[in-house]
């Protein structure tokens, strides 16, 4: 939860070394007895001999996420030439020997490290050691490449072990004052004439060894994303925020279903789900729309043949697996397609009874036992034929909370599940909330044999753009909410959508508290406000201070956006962004950190004061005269919709404005139909490739009578 903090602010030097350690805006570190030495100084006057050691050889053949002392020579030689205009040389270490200088800096696996006693081996998973001596720095962490067996062929970019380029950015920031933030004009080099440090020595580890967002990520590829960022390489923020997976554990949607009815086009009915009314789940355009048949044991057996087939070919035949991420040395997953499917029913169902008239319809647990059947006859095929090798699950949808019949409340030794918490970070200040899924968690825990649930699908906030700036601050204290029932596996944060960079300060939160939950994020956004933004601090860390108050106490508590939001609320964030725009000089570069700040509130106002000034509109429906009716073939001519009035479409999110693509929409009804027309302008974008659902179309729901308690769902195509 938020604390306030009492500006004016305290900007902490990166200049003296027991200050930068115990500095409460970085990463709490684990401070051991250094070894007594004069003090090291590396820069005098603006003058430097250093010298970077480090051996990137056994680097050579990985990728380059996986590159943890090359990556750390960049960071290293990058920040003390912004810094300090100092070009440091790097050498390997049989060379140190014909150097020149006065202190280095040893990176990874050194003789430097070896002869203080550490064995970056010995570190945990990730973790690093910082440790000085009397000529110099060493920076040594638990990297991937020194186990040869760590890393091997169709490994994702995104598995990496890179503890030494972890403690490399650590030492960056703690003693050179180099603060990331966002590209180009919100990263910090401070100027540096004097860089003196005291003994020192200190350790850290993450605590969650999985630390990743939705697919999109911050990108891998060069790009500019706005004119203040200038060309930036996405995947060295990766880094600098810590995020990696440091196992290859996965669980998502998968098998992919086209690829695996490609290979098995006589297995269709095994495959997906067919309907009572015989409507088979299998969508050839998109995902979406595609279900499996879970209450099928026999798929389990076209599964398993696929899992062979990519085993045996190590992947070439990717069967199922084409676009997502296959099984792996350690896990083979599987998740249903992302469609919601109620009131399932198939003669297997009926038969097992596996789903009880009481739970039809139910939203978060009709079809928990129908999936645990299926999730342990798939874990005891794993178990029999890949054994050691295990099943990652993701209770979801409508089986998200744990099955009910005894024969499924046991579930084998080797699934690890992944429960999707729709309402984490959003909603988990909300005590209510928060028991909830604690009891949940603790009976999944039961049915796992008292082992945690490995790891949480996390939500972002998708449309409210108040809460969407702050909520992730708050999956800080998920762990500790969840307490035993929650392991250290992972919190995976979906973004719902891409990495937006205007919520820089959230996200910085974010991988922060992955990284450890005790991250003190109200310290690190206080020094952010400043730094950042000068004499402009004030009224920003007011104004976010606002946005989580009203999240906290109000829209956390009841939802009610047109009481969080109200207008006295909204007339007091326009005054605080007013200040803080009046605060500092247009053309200074703390004005232009402010428009990367600013960037969302002028449209997150407007659909808020369109919110609160909107009423429903009720529009009257002409009824058609006998032997007029309207004919359904597409076209609109007949004199009968003339008499029809036409219906307005508004932005969906409030803010009172026309659609981008206009569509006019007419009703008429008579005792056997309601009609409706919608009209189409401008040229038609259907791609004849993608779905309907995926495409130039309109979506209608209708809700009949004023009860509201049905509603009916029509898409209808730009090209009818």
């Amino acid at each position: 939860m938020l604390k306030k903090i009492l500006l004016p602010f305290v900007c902490l030097s990166a200049f003296f070394s027991q200050a930068a350690i115990d500095n409460p805006a970085l990463n709490p570190v684990e401070i051991k007895e250094p070894r007594q030495h004069a003090a090291l100084n590396l820069i005098q006057d603006g003058k430097a001999s250093l010298l970077i050691v480090a051996d990137m050889r056994p680097e050579g053949k990985l990728l380059g996420s996986q590159r943890s002392v090359s990556k750390s020579v960049q960071a290293l030689q990058e920040a003390f030439q912004r810094c300090a205009g100092i070009q440091v040389p790097v050498c390997l270490p049989e060379e140190v020997s014909s150097q020149s200088y006065d202190f280095l800096i040893a990176l990874g696996d050194t003789p430097q490290a070896a002869a203080l006693g550490l064995d970056p081996r010995k570190l945990p998973k990730e973790g690093f050691a910082v440790c000085s001596y009397d000529r110099g720095i060493v920076i040594t962490g638990n990297d991937g490449s020194l186990f040869p067996d760590c890393y091997e062929k169709g490994d994702w970019y995104r598995f990496r072990i890179n503890g030494t380029l972890y403690g490399t950015y650590d030492f960056i920031e703690r003693f050179l004052g180099v603060r990331y933030y966002f590209p180009g004009i919100g990263t910090i080099f401070p100027p540096i004439r004097n860089l003196t440090l005291e003994p020192l020595y200190y350790l850290d580890a993450p605590y969650f060894e999985n630390r990743m967002t939705h697919a999109v990520a911050v990108g891998t590829a060069k790009k500019t994303h706005w004119p203040e960022f200038g060309a930036y390489e996405a995947a060295d923020w990766e880094g600098r925020y810590r995020m990696a997976l440091s196992t290859r554990y996965w669980a998502g949607h998968g098998p992919n279903p086209q690829s695996l009815a490609d290979a098995y086009p006589d297995k269709l009915d095994t495959i997906f789900y067919r309907d009572q009314a015989g409507y088979l789940y299998y969508n050839t355009k998109q995902h979406i729309g595609n279900y499996f048949d879970v209450s099928n044991l026999k798929f389990v057996d076209i599964l398993m043949d696929s899992i062979k087939r990519y085993y045996e070919s190590e992947g070439k035949d990717n069967t199922g697996w084409k676009g997502i991420p296959g099984p792996n040395r350690d896990w083979i997953y599987f998740g249903q397609c992302d469609t919601l499917v109620r009131n399932m029913d198939t003669p297997s169902i009926r038969e097992n009874n596996l789903i009880s008239q009481e739970k039809r319809g139910e939203r978060n647990n009709e079809l928990s036992d129908v999936y645990a059947r299926f999730h342990i006859h798939l874990a005891e095929e794993i178990a029999r034929q890949y054994p050691g090798k295990r099943l990652s699950l993701m209770p979801y949808h409508n089986y998200v909370l744990p099955p009910q019949r005894p024969e499924y409340r046991k579930f084998p030794d080797n699934i690890d599940l992944r429960v999707c918490v729709s309402d984490f970070p959003r909603y988990n200040c909300n005590p209510e909330k928060v028991a909830y899924w604690k009891n949940f968690l603790k009976e999944w825990s039961d049915v796992l044999g008292g082992r945690p649930v490995a790891s949480l699908w996390l939500y972002n906030e998708p449309l409210n753009l108040f809460g969407r700036a702050i909520v992730g601050r708050y999956i800080a204290d998920i762990p500790k909410q969840m307490g035993a029932y929650l392991g250290r596996l992972e919190l995976y944060f979906d973004l719902w959508g891409g990495h937006d960079w205007e919520y820089f300060y959230t996200h910085y939160l974010v991988w922060r508290s992955m990284w450890n939950p005790n991250f003190n994020q109200d310290a690190a956004l206080n020094e952010m406000w400043q730094l950042l933004f000068g004499a402009a601090a004030k009224p920003v860390a007011e104004f976010y201070q606002l946005l989580c108050e009203r999240w906290e106490n109000v829209m956390c508590k009841d939802g009610d956006r047109k009481i969080a939001y109200n207008s006295t609320v909204l007339d007091r964030m326009e005054a605080l962004l007013q200040q803080a725009a009046s605060a500092v000089p247009t053309d200074s570069l703390e004005a232009r950190r402010l428009s990367v700040f600013n960037k969302p509130w002028a449209q997150a106002i407007k659909e808020a004061r369109g919110i609160l000034a909107f009423s429903k509109p009720n529009y009257k429906v002409v009824k058609v005269i006998p032997d007029q009716e309207p004919v359904i073939d597409g076209r609109i001519q007949e004199p009968v919709w003339q008499t029809a009035r036409e219906m307005r479409f508004e932005d969906v999110k409030g803010a009172g404005e026309a659609p981008k693509q206009p569509v006019m929409a007419r009703l008429l009804w008579d005792a056997q139909a309601l009609y409706g027309c919608f009209q189409f302008s401008g040229k038609s974008a259907r791609n004849p490739e993608q779905s309907i659902w995926n495409n130039d179309s309109l979506e209608v729901f209708l809700s009949p009578a004023l009860s509201q308690s049905e509603y009916f769902q029509y898409v209808i195509s730009s090209t009818n």
